[in-house]
């Protein structure tokens, strides 16, 4: 059968779901539904060489009886690790945009819902999608149930359109087929180039050579998306230009980049213009615009500027063309002349077709890293269509006033080498003064002395034979004033994580080291205010290894004694870099973007871990935050909503990934990192069913340690169940300790003399006693319970009843009264004697373990 493709990347949900089959994939479904079944108001008929899956519709009205019917296999057996992609292809036969795969059972929060947009609606053939599900925690190891869902979309999420859905072939892949293409036309009207239309965007093809964007007042971001059947070469082309007819109150247009970051280029639209526009979007600066593209799109906005809003509208797509170049730039007028103005234009020799010229704000992306200086008149792009051979000219360039003129300029040959479309430059007279080089598809600088001409007039001109179309010679940085004489510097800067690449543009300064023939002298530059560092080259310098922030750098031109010029020729580049890596104790804030991917990553020193602390707010259900520790496991339960001082933990390694969806985002999220040494839960517990006299309501056990300082009474233990056990937890980190139990603070303390007593520590701190000892290393713990007094494994003895007595008869007893105390039996007044009879003889009794 013919397979059309629509390619398809799947935004993250916050739902669980899941798919089931008996056999692991690839499912061809030729007389077999594979363990598939229907559910939810859903039907499953088993075909030759496709099942039909059928949204009942019991009342006649067109919906479906459930928005959540499925499509469901609870015994897939599906493999990850052969792709990150789920190619599905189907006939759909019902009015529903959107898809959704679900991996595992879908539960709330479950984070298992993987949603696409742009599901193609009433199919005449089959087609394949192709689901983006490896950034999906869940697609890992083998997956044991998928289930697929069909919704109304565009916006409708909880409704169904009724209907067959011929599901033909199901298999996982590596990665998306696509073709390499820049230049999207739109002349087949049945051909929509691999473009669909989300959140909102309804497309058509009703004449050749556009694409017509009915948008609904539906969502503040609606976007047209190339889905994947054509790829675009990233590193090679770095600009975008979209011609177009704006019919809607949209005025900006901006390209996001699916691949990750903080990633997208804006432009300025016109707002119900209703003639063709040409915007040009700069890629260079995008950091995640490189390799091979197959996934990007367009959004369409209106912001009336106090944000974003919905509004309906039409635009027509004429072209989508990536190039290499710029065309885009500005500048100044001429120093010494007004002939020309923006209100001029440029004819044809027919006197038709006028092309008007306009003067940007600001200098951004000449064509060359050269620029010629002060008084540059820089043109937009400029291309022509006459149809059959001619000329397009300028108005007349006045050289009255000047001294020593010169013309340069930009000439890019869009065609074919030999067909003479070069650009010429004449005198008053009409007689050819000069000609561009018929070079093909290469920028190329063109410099013209004008000092014999010196109170006339001349022009310049597009000279062409049969041209047509966009893509046809330009012209882009053109000067015309006095030859300039005095060293000028212009640097620029592109950053990589953190690296930064700094190009020069020099006039009348030649760098190289000194001695050698021709050279000016060389360069220092100064980064963030340190030492001068010399630069004796003007190609690009990179430098590296860059902390995460804002910096500044200043270039200076110096000679070859390393002295400025005079007058000083400097140029100042502030920059920020950031290599998605934090420190400890840093406090990251990262602004959302909708459409965009942000991840951050921590690492503590060894034998640490990690903890963060967020504030700020994520859409629900539709925004998500995953954040995981060094072996990819999820450590936050939260993943949206309002996050307040909430604090999640992990290992050494903490891995941070916000995911927004294409519409409403909350600001700024802020990330306050702490580490701190790895610690552990020990549990302590002592048998005092021994303790000397037995412990009263007023006695309390204390734990007393290497940990603690040996403080006293900073840890009481507890005996909640009265079963004579006294227990404590407290958390320390690894490494080894010393402790002891005692009992009211130091009022009484186990001891063991160094002497015949068996050891119950490897340790004797003074000689006379010892400690008890443990290690703790990395994990949860529960020492061995112990008896007062005896080591691991020890019990007491029979206990017997003693019973001391003393004569008084040669001392005087005060009113205090005698006591025995001390050793085994405690503290100074463990046991109170008393003389009942009056003999003088104060006696007492108390139970000991037997022993010395």
């Amino acid at each position: 059968m013919k397979t059309l493709y629509s390619i398809v990347v799947a935004f993250l949900m916050f739902f669980n779901l899941s798919l089931f089959a008996q056999d692991s994939p690839p499912w061809d479904f030729n007389g077999t539904d594979h363990g598939f079944v229907a559910q939810n108001y859903a039907s499953l008929t088993v075909g030759d060489s496709y099942v039909t899956f059928t949204l009942n519709d019991a009342d006649g009205d067109g919906n479906a009886e459930s928005p959540n019917s499925n499509f469901r296999n609870q015994d897939a057996g599906i493999d990850t690790s052969l792709g990150g992609y789920i190619a599905i292809t189907m006939k759909n036969e019902t009015a529903n945009n959107k898809m959704q795969a679900i991996l595992g059972p879908p539960s709330g929060g479950c984070g298992c819902f993987v949603n696409f947009e742009t599901l193609t609606a009433n199919d005449a053939d089959f087609v394949t999608h192709y689901i983006n599900v490896s950034a999906n925690s869940l697609w890992t190891g083998t997956l044991s149930e998928i289930i697929f869902r069909f919704k109304k979309g565009n916006g409708v999420n909880n409704q169904t359109f009724a209907g067959d859905i011929l599901i033909d072939h199901i298999e996982i892949v590596e990665s998306i087929p696509s073709t390499p293409r820049v230049d999207y036309t739109f002349d087949d009207t049945s051909d929509s180039e691999g473009f669909s239309g989300v959140n909102g965007i309804t497309l058509t093809q009703p004449v050749a050579g556009e694409l017509h964007l009915d948008i609904a007042a539906q969502s503040p971001y609606p976007k047209l998306e190339q889905t994947g059947l054509y790829s675009v070469d990233a590193d090679t082309y770095k600009y975008v230009q979209v011609t177009l007819v704006n019919n809607s109150p949209k005025n900006k247009l901006t390209l996001v980049s699916p691949s990750g970051g903080n990633e997208y280029s804006t432009a300025d639209m016109v707002a119900n213009d209703g003639v063709a526009q040409t915007y040009e979007l700069d890629l260079t600066a995008l950091t995640n615009w490189n390799g091979t593209q197959s996934n990007w799109w367009l959004q369409l906005v209106e912001n009336p500027g106090d944000g974003v809003v919905a509004s309906a509208g039409t635009i027509d797509i004429q072209q989508i063309l990536f190039v290499e170049e710029s065309s885009q730039s500005s500048g100044e007028s001429i120093p010494w002349t007004d002939s020309f103005e923006t209100e001029d234009v440029w004819t044809n020799d027919s006197g038709s077709y006028p092309w008007k010229y306009g003067l940007a704000a600001s200098f951004e992306n000449p064509p060359s890293a050269a620029q010629d200086g002060t008084g540059v008149i820089y043109f937009d792009d400029y291309s022509y269509s006459t149809g059959s051979s001619g000329t397009i000219m300028s108005p007349e360039i006045d050289l009255s006033g000047a001294t020593d003129p010169i013309l340069s300029f930009y000439h890019y040959d869009a065609t074919a080498s030999g067909n003479n479309d070069v650009v010429e430059v004449v005198d008053g007279s009409g007689t050819v003064i000069y000609t561009t080089p018929d070079t093909a598809d290469e920028w190329t600088k063109n410099t013209v002395s004008l000092s014999a001409y010196i109170g006339g007039t001349v022009q310049v001109g597009f000279k062409g034979t049969s041209v047509y179309g966009y893509s046809n010679p330009h012209i882009d940085n053109v000067y015309v004033g006095e030859a300039p004489t005095e060293p000028a510097m212009s640097v620029s800067a592109t950053t990589d994580g953190g690296s930064a690449t700094f190009s020069f543009s020099l006039e009348n300064f030649t760098v190289g080291a000194s001695g050698d023939t021709g050279v000016d002298g060389h360069i220092h530059y100064s980064l963030n205010g340190g030492s001068e560092v010399m630069v004796y080259s003007s190609d690009d310098l990179t430098l590296t290894d860059l902390p995460n922030g804002d910096h500044t750098i200043v270039f200076s031109l110096v000679d070859e004694s390393h002295q400025q010029l005079d007058p000083a020729v400097t140029a100042t580049v502030e920059f920020s870099t950031f290599d998605g890596t934090a420190a400890c104790g840093d406090t990251v804030t990262y602004t959302q973007v909708n459409g965009a991917t942000y991840t951050l990553t921590v690492t503590a020193p060894d034998g640490q871990n990690v903890s963060v602390t967020v504030n700020g707010e994520l859409e629900s259900n539709w925004d998500d935050m995953v954040i995981t520790d060094s072996a990819g496991n999820q450590v936050n339960t939260q993943i949206d909503g309002v996050f307040t001082d909430t604090v999640f933990e992990s290992d050494g390694t903490m891995t941070i990934t916000v995911t927004n969806d294409s519409s409403i985002n909350y600001g700024d999220l802020t990330f306050a990192f702490t580490c701190a040494s790895s610690q552990s839960n020990v549990t302590f517990n002592v048998n005092m069913s021994n303790y000397t006299g037995g412990l009263g309501a007023d006695d309390t056990v204390y734990l007393n340690g290497s940990f603690n300082g040996w403080c006293g009474d900073c840890n009481p233990m507890s005996d909640d169940d009265g079963d004579g056990i006294w227990t404590i937890t407290i958390p320390l980190d690894d490494g080894n300790y010393e402790y002891k139990f005692t009992v009211n603070g130091w009022n009484n303390q186990e001891s063991w003399t160094a002497d015949g007593t068996p050891d119950c520590a490897e340790n004797a701190d003074d000689g006379n006693y010892e400690n008890r000892a443990f290690t703790v290393a990395g994990s949860d713990m529960t020492l061995d319970t112990v008896y007062w007094n005896l080591c691991v494994g020890e019990e007491p003895g029979n206990t017997y009843t003693v019973t001391f007595s003393v004569d008084t008869a040669s001392i005087t007893v005060g009113a205090n009264g005698i006591y025995a105390g001390g050793g085994v039996l405690g503290n100074a007044q463990a046991l109170q004697l008393s003389d009942d009879d009056g003999d003088g003889v104060w006696v007492g009794s108390i139970d000991l373990p037997e022993g010395t």
